[in-house]
């Protein structure tokens, strides 16, 4: 993926190290991260020192001029209403040793705090001090360092390692994942130090986050006359840095040079496998849509969890890197996975990773499960008339993805317990597990179906959960599982495969180009790729689903499904059904008659037919030639399977596009030969010879009923 071609474009210094660790970093990225890149521009966010311009440290790389740009405590209330901000990052000059007197100054600040987030950047504490800090901070940004030649030549003074991995350890007690390292690379006046071990020491104390600065040479200090370290020395960090925490946010901070060395870096970054990066270039804007990834914006410190309605847009031009190299200060800090609820669509997720801790892993997972499935597991009282015979669970709540149909949408104002029209409740995901493998009714599942709502989080949260699953009952560990996400690269499908799942489905959803622009945003050729290049490497494990009815003609879906057959993907098919408050809420719902056209196609597909077979007239099936299997054809249409749910072997999926009583677009149930007819009555193809030929349009026409949510 990465040639020293393709790098020789970024940067001139390439090596074949290089190479190799950016595609391995990018894998592992792919593998356990969303394929996202979260664009910080914390615009939200106001820095406040509480020292004013003074600190007792006058560090060689600092020299207090990192303070001269943040604002005085006295004006902090003017600054939050002329920003329209929603937090705040509390900093400022450090006492002798090594302190910032946040505590000491909270009077002030009192009276605002209630309406604000704070991040709070404390310098060195002791146990009762971090414990105080904790209490009022929703993030902790801690400068770490476990280097002392670095120590004694930037500070000139007597604090060691060992006092920052006290301190450290007393915020992690308090804190937990609400603390927030980060590592300034080239401490050492432009060098690399002990950066590599000072990554592998939070390995073993436990992290969730972990946030790279860059040394900057600034006037005015004793370092101003030095070199940042090389672009790609710091590459290689980050991308070994990946390698060895899959499962950590990673993000590159503000302080950093700027001009041609932050063009270059940005984009090495985006290869290495970052998650955010604060204020980044165009160029590295650019490179991550080319590999695929959804580029996100953040309007607050990048230390605060991304919030799925706190933006949802891809960042404007212009608003990228300015070509200043002086941010804020070493503040810039990456996501934390806290608990309870951390704002990037998954409830309760705390993505700690240190091994083992599996139990804190899960304590606060919140998992939405279908209506229909929270009955069958006891979860409800709820009355249906047809039961699911797959359980339906879902992880996350806002998605990162902005599809138009969808009431999961980042811009969507839809109910949040919605997808598609079914009512999603959400329930502790050791008490679903627990109905699961206890739950005697649960032994009339067939499958489970894990459906991801993408968000930063939901991946890593969806390995755990594969993985509860197989080590849990024995009815849990033989059970089909199928995980439904979107297409963002063959070795994603890879790991969800290894930690559990049975087949992934990798929903295209629209099947014309403009369209699937239009409404999923994406290219529907790379979408293509990934799900072709999944089933050839996984075969007879890769689904997909189409929906009928976003703007595609008939003859755009029977070719579609024909593709994804051909490639051995397992083809589901969906109505378009409008609910209240996404994109397309008054967009009606195809004519039941194109879509029991389509059901049919499909059914024929399956059974051997090919495109050629068809005949099309201005986009729709006019006719479909079956020759000599005419009679077993209108047999297997006759027994209704052609329409019924398709996808997966044991899905059922009742009502998702239809209302309980009115048409029914999948029968969740087997038919009755009078169903049958009535579908097939209702397509207009009638038999001619050997033939199935439109003759009398049934539903074009007609009132379709109202489907709407």
């Amino acid at each position: 993926m990465f040639s020293r071609d393709a790098l020789e474009k970024i940067t001139r210094q390439v090596d074949a190290v290089l190479c190799e660790e950016l595609e391995r970093a990018f894998e592992v990225k792919m593998e356990n991260r969303s394929a996202l890149l979260v664009a910080v521009s914390p615009t939200r966010t106001v820095p406040v020192t509480v020292t004013g311009r003074r600190c007792s440290l006058g560090c060689a790389h600092c020299g207090g001029r990192y303070l001269e740009k943040m604002i005085p405590c006295d004006e902090v209330r003017d600054a939050i209403q002329k920003r329209g901000a929603t937090s705040i990052l509390l900093s400022g000059g450090c006492d002798p040793d090594g302190k910032v007197p946040v505590l000491e100054n909270l009077d002030g600040l009192k009276s605002i705090l209630p309406g604000v987030k704070v991040n709070i950047h404390p310098g060195l504490v002791e146990e009762e001090r971090a414990a105080q800090i904790a209490q009022v901070a929703q993030v902790i940004s801690f400068d770490f360092i476990q280097d002392e030649i670095a120590i004694k030549m930037a500070f000139g003074r007597r604090f060691s390692a060992r006092d920052y991995l006290e301190s450290y350890r007393y915020l992690r007690k308090y804190a937990g994942d609400r603390l927030v390292p980060h590592i300034l690379v080239g401490i050492r006046g432009g060098e690399l130090g002990r950066e590599y071990e000072t990554v592998e020491m939070l390995a073993g104390e436990g992290l969730s986050s972990l946030a790279f600065i860059v040394f900057i040479p600034t006037p005015g200090t004793r370092w101003a006359g030095l070199t940042p370290p090389s672009v790609t020395d710091v590459a290689k960090l980050i991308a070994w840095t990946r390698q060895k925490l899959p499962h950590v946010t990673l993000s590159l901070g503000c302080m950093r040079p700027g001009g041609r060395y932050r063009r270059e870096l940005d984009q090495l970054a985006v290869l290495a496998g970052v998650d955010k990066i604060v204020f980044p270039s165009r160029e590295a804007v650019h490179q991550a849509e080319v590999l695929g990834l959804d580029v996100l914006e953040q309007e607050e410190c990048c230390a605060f969890p991304w919030a799925s309605g706190e933006s949802g847009t891809r960042p404007e031009r212009g608003r990228v890197a300015p070509e200043t190299s002086r941010g804020a200060p070493i503040r810039d800090r990456v996501r934390p996975d806290e608990g309870g609820e951390n704002r990037a669509g998954c409830p309760g997720f705390n993505a700690s990773k240190r091994r083992g801790d599996s139990e804190g892993l899960f304590r606060d997972l919140q998992v939405g499960v279908s209506l229909g499935t929270a009955v069958v597991l006891g979860l409800s009282r709820a009355k249906t008339s047809c039961l699911p015979t797959t359980g339906y669970l879902s992880i996350g709540e806002r998605c990162v993805r902005d599809c138009s149909f969808c009431p999961r949408a980042r811009s969507s104002t839809a109910r949040g317990d919605l997808i598609s029209r079914v009512t999603w409740p959400s329930f502790p995901w050791k008490e679903v597990l627990s109905r699961l493998s206890s739950s005697e009714s649960a032994r009339h599942l067939s499958r489970i179906c894990l459906q991801l709502v993408e968000s930063p989080e939901t991946m890593p949260a969806c390995l755990e959960v594969l993985k509860e699953i197989r080590s849990s009952c024995t009815f849990l560990k033989g059970i089909p599982v199928s995980v439904s996400a979107s297409p963002y690269s063959a070795a994603r499908v890879s790991s969800l495969l290894e930690a559990g799942a049975s087949r992934v489905g990798l929903p295209l959803d629209a099947v014309n180009p403009q369209v699937y622009a239009r409404i999923k945003g994406g290219d529907l050729q790379k979408a293509w790729e990934v799900l072709t290049d999944a089933a050839k490497l996984f075969p007879g494990r890769v689904s997909t689903h189409f929906i009928a009815g976003l703007g595609e003609t008939e003859e755009e879906m029977v070719e579609a499904m024909a593709r994804a057959l051909g490639a051995g993907v397992t083809v589901a098919l969906f109505s378009f059904t409008p609910v209240q408050g996404t994109g397309l809420e008054k967009k009606k719902p195809p004519p039941v008659s194109t879509y029991r056209r389509l059901q049919i196609a499909l059914c024929l597909l399956k059974q051997g037919l090919r495109v050629e077979d068809f005949r099309f007239s201005e986009g729709r099936i006019a006719e479909i030639r079956c020759g000599d299997r005419i009679e077993k054809i209108e047999a297997e249409l006759l027994n209704g399977k052609a329409f019924q749910t398709t996808g997966c072997p044991g899905c059922n999926r009742p009502y998702y596009n239809e209302r309980p009583g009115g048409v029914m677009m999948n029968y969740p149930w087997e038919m009755s030969a009078l169903e049958a007819r009535e579908c097939i009555s209702s397509s207009g193809l009638v038999r001619r010879r050997t033939s199935l030929v439109l003759e009398v349009d049934a539903g074009e026409d007609e009132a379709l009923e109202d489907r709407s949510v």
